[in-house]
């Protein structure tokens, strides 16, 4: 196969092109803040009180893998310095890389196909619900995903002007992949596989390598200091592996992120069958013409390999396990499913196109209001929970996995490290084995029933049927820190009302779901009575 070199690169940059990136950075930022969805109470923990630690000089040595995350943990304690400790300056890392690979995403479309397609793309991720979700998030996706495709543009603008600088710096960007998920720094097979493609070699891929492994080394300079052990990210992550394949129960079926991608489209809505549609678009040019620009089959080696690598690859031959899947992984793949959707957007004209739009950006503003609900649902009455420990200072407050989560992140957020002052988890309740609590201090049970089958191991109550009757209620909690995608859910219940009968029950047992927790009660936890 010839591939020819691109020429679109050298394009100068218009005022139309600064005004372009300019509205896809407003709708970004814009969507990002609307349906920002904050503590969910699970690897969040984790990061923040690791940052946190770092800005207290306790540099955290742990052997859990995501408190060595210095890519994330690092940028997080940075901002909590700028802006101090609270939730937005935990959250910008994830915000600001996520609308940061939306600019990525418009330049490299710019670079390949002209502006047109630039803007469709960068548009396609920037309203794509899964983006707009983890930029939300306090955790390690959005970063992730930003220096994956930030290696990719910079390898290719290296290509374009064969200037060794640029291929320096993609390397550096894939070694701050290592900093932020030291396993998926397999991803760099892609480049091997474009090189076979392209059947050439250019030594100024070399300074690629240097960058990566000047960033390992860095990471492991830095592991030596802290852990005294510069091998102790890889043993850690070793034991991960171990642990995985001994009793590990996540999802490793190779059709996992095919299902999501084309069957359960909440995450990703179009993005897959555009991104088919712009591969299409390639794989007819490659047949009519013989020939690819060297950046369109970048393209279809990054999505492919990835989506290969990460769906097929062995991490245990006895037994055989492949490597294991989550929805969030699904943000590696939506760069360049962005590009490609890009593209077979730009051929659209007229009606057509204005109908393909509507529908995209339409339901991608209605999915991530959903993603938003869902999760803030989960927490609202976490939230509450802590609000009213709050009122009650002196009290014990036992309670679910979330709840307490919940009070941990809250101490972390008013500077007081990452500890539990009243709450417990259910299986310390009293009375367990005929003991019962001290008389001289006020405790309470709080009865989640939206998080109480999430975590909560050991707990002697798993439902309202479980409390002591000699324990009496004292009220409900009212569910906090609802967003804006509850206006959401009420718009789709509307919608949902005039459906067939068949449908409208299924859409309503659904969006009720979405509509607000299930009760949280709270019961005095009576001295004299035993569970």
């Amino acid at each position: 196969m010839r591939v020819d070199r691109p020429t679109a690169g050298a394009r100068p940059w218009e005022a139309r092109d600064w005004a372009a990136l300019l509205a896809l950075l407003v709708v970004a930022v814009t969507l990002r803040v609307v349906f920002f969805t904050g503590f969910f109470g699970s690897d969040e923990l984790t990061y923040t009180e690791a940052a946190y630690r770092i800005l207290t000089g306790e540099w955290p040595s742990s052997n859990y893998i995501g408190s060595l995350r210095y890519g994330v943990n690092l940028p997080v304690a940075m901002f909590m310095k700028l802006f101090g400790v609270n939730e937005v300056a935990a959250n910008l890392w994830s915000l600001l890389t996520s609308v940061g690979e939306v600019a990525l995403v418009f330049m490299l479309g710019r670079m390949l196909w002209g502006a047109r397609a630039g803007f469709l793309a960068g548009l396609t991720l920037a309203v794509l619900p899964l983006h707009v979700h983890f930029a939300g998030r306090m955790m390690a996706d959005a970063p992730l995903a930003f220096f994956m495709t930030l290696s990719c543009m910079l390898f290719l603008v290296g290509e374009i002007t064969r200037h060794r600088s640029w291929f320096l710096a993609a390397g550096l960007a894939a070694g701050a992949v290592f900093w932020i998920k030291q396993p998926v720094i397999v991803y760099l097979a892609i480049f091997g596989a474009y090189m076979l493609v392209r059947r050439r070699w250019d030594p100024g891929w070399l300074w690629m390598a240097a960058g990566a492994l000047s960033m390992l080394g860095l990471n492991m300079v830095l592991m030596g200091a802290v852990t005294g052990d510069p091998w102790h990210v890889f043993k850690v992550g070793r034991t991960g592996v171990e642990r995985f394949v001994d009793v590990g129960t996540q999802e490793t079926s190779p059709w996992f992120y095919m299902r999501y991608l084309l069957l359960d489209v909440r995450h990703t809505w179009l993005l897959a069958f555009l991104g088919i549609g712009g591969a299409i678009l390639l794989a007819r040019k490659r047949v009519r013409s013989g020939t690819l620009t060297a950046g369109e089959s970048l393209v279809l080696i990054w999505i492919g390999g990835l989506i290969g690598l990460f769906s097929l690859l062995v991490v245990s031959v006895n037994p055989v396990k492949l490597i294991f899947k989550q929805t969030n992984y699904i943000l590696m793949f939506a760069a360049p499913l962005a590009l490609l959707a890009g593209l077979v957007l730009s051929r659209l004209q007229g009606a057509t196109f204005v109908v393909v739009m509507a529908v995209l950006v339409v339901g991608s503003v209605a999915l991530s209001g959903l993603e938003q609900q869902a999760i803030q649902v989960f927490t609202a009455n976490s939230k509450a929970a802590v609000r009213f420990a709050e009122t009650m200072p002196m009290a014990t407050i036992y309670a679910t996995s979330n709840n307490v989560n919940a009070e941990v992140f809250s101490n972390l957020m008013k500077r007081k490290g990452a500890q539990t002052e009243q709450f417990k988890q259910l299986a310390e309740l009293p009375g367990r084995a005929g003991e019962s609590r001290s008389a001289d201090k006020p405790a309470f049970l709080v009865v989640d029933l939206e998080t109480i089958d999430w975590g909560n191991t050991g707990s002697p109550i798993k439902r309202l049927e479980d409390v002591p009757a000699c324990w009496e209620r004292k009220s409900q909690l009212q569910p906090l820190g609802l967003g804006l995608g509850r206006f959401v859910v009420q718009a789709m219940l509307g919608v949902a009302d005039a459906l067939p009968a068949a449908l409208r029950v299924r859409a309503f047992a659904k969006l009720t779901a979405l509509a607000g927790p299930r009760p949280a009660y709270v019961y005095d936890v009576a001295p004299t009575c035993s569970q």
